[in-house]
């Protein structure tokens, strides 16, 4: 996945540098002197294939966050120092870190990618005094996943199922990682994908999620029997609203015809009143003097101490 990730969206010419048989994931957990903890996503070791190393550090943002710039140099920062103090680098020469935010969510992101953008333009320090930070942004939604060299892109793939619509979209890109999955061996990814599956897709659709972590065969036919589902259910939710619809837009008629306009309350009460309800004020409608008689108005309950 991070081979890919790089592959498909990092087009820099040092990741064709990176060896990504030699990763090594690293502790997201990163502790300040002061023992208050601050955790980021995932944080990545990746050695290089003629020598020295870098880190892959993956935050994962649903929503914009405007300080993000500033958020992610906190962490490069925690992170080198959790490595000086496990002593896995030299404090002569610290490694460099590549600071990747992913984002998901379907609003525009509108926060700046540098921490400069974030200081006043009032400039009082000279710009080698400013701190300098920058993240590289991928945007999940708004990504040209469907290029022909992301075909076979398990990132791309994950990405287009997320923003998939449609039951048909969905199993067409099932059925693309799924393959490329098995072309590549993937045992784990398999089961991993699988899993995500029953934990995100499938808990949104009728019956839930199921106590056990599906086979990619079984995966197609178990989204299809459960979209049918959906699809029954929503289709009989929408013939029951037109139903009421339908009565709530014949009583106001009625009413108007009968009694003249309308006061608001009236309108207030028809449009969210139930079908047993509207049926029967309609029976009702045939010897109803006015509409005060048809529509009382609901007494205010009193306190029982206030009675007493």
């Amino acid at each position: 996945m991070v081979r890919d990730l790089f592959h498909g969206f990092v087009r820099e010419k040092w990741a064709g540098r990176l060896h990504y048989g030699r990763l090594e994931r690293v502790s997201n957990s990163f502790v300040t002197d002061r023992l208050r903890v601050r955790t980021g996503d995932i944080a990545w070791r990746i050695h290089m294939r003629n020598r020295g190393y870098l880190y892959l550090l993956l935050e994962f943002q649903s929503t914009p966050e405007r300080n993000m710039a500033l958020r992610m140099l906190t962490y490069m920062g925690l992170l080198l120092q959790e490595q000086i103090r496990a002593e896995r680098v030299s404090h002569r020469r610290l490694p460099e870190v590549y600071p990747v935010v992913i984002y998901t969510g379907r609003r525009r992101w509108n926060a700046p990618t540098t921490l400069h953008a974030l200081l006043p333009e009032l400039r009082v320090l000279p710009n080698r005094f400013r701190p300098q930070a920058r993240y590289r942004l991928i945007d999940a939604q708004r990504l040209h996943t469907r290029a022909h060299h992301l075909e076979h892109n398990l990132v791309a793939l994950l990405f287009r199922l997320e923003n998939s619509r449609t039951r048909i979209e969905m199993e067409a890109v099932l059925d693309s990682l799924f393959a490329t999955l098995k072309r590549r061996g993937c045992a784990s990814l398999n089961r991993a994908f699988s899993a995500w599956v029953n934990q995100t897709i499938l808990t949104r659709l009728p019956s839930g999620s199921l106590n056990k972590i599906l086979e990619s065969r079984e995966v197609r036919a178990v989204l299809t029997e459960r979209f049918a589902e959906w699809e029954a259910q929503w289709k009989a939710s929408g013939m029951r609203e037109g139903i009421r619809q339908g009565k709530v837009e014949l009583l106001l008629e009625q009413l108007r015809k009968r009694f003249g306009a309308l006061p608001a309350e009236v309108r207030e009460r028809v449009n969210h009143a139930r079908v047993n309800q509207l049926s029967r004020w309609g029976e009702r409608l045939l010897e109803a003097r006015s509409l005060a008689q048809l529509f009382p108005r609901k007494r205010k309950t009193v306190p029982a101490a206030r009675r007493a």
